[in-house]
């Protein structure tokens, strides 16, 4: 696939299955981001994987873009 191809192809998700979301696909999308190059080698960012429905809730309470995902992966970054 080329690049011009990728971005035309793609498309934002805004609803989402109750179905829960497999380690192996959580750990495999943790794995990319751990091996991403970042800037001058830092390294960070800090990835919290909330599962749990009431913490998905607060979540939800803050934050319009977690929509209705069963699983939210939150980014952060220590810039200090």
């Amino acid at each position: 696939m080329t690049f011009s191809e990728l971005v035309r192809d793609r498309y934002s998700v805004r609803s989402y299955s109750d179905r829960l979301v497999e380690d192996d696909k959580i750990a495999a999308v943790l794995e990319a981001g751990r091996v991403a190059p970042t800037a001058k080698n830092i390294q960070p960012a800090c990835v919290y994987v909330v599962r749990s429905p009431e913490a998905v809730g607060k979540l939800r309470a803050v934050c319009k873009m977690a929509f209705d995902a069963p699983v939210v992966l939150v980014v952060c970054a220590d810039l200090g």
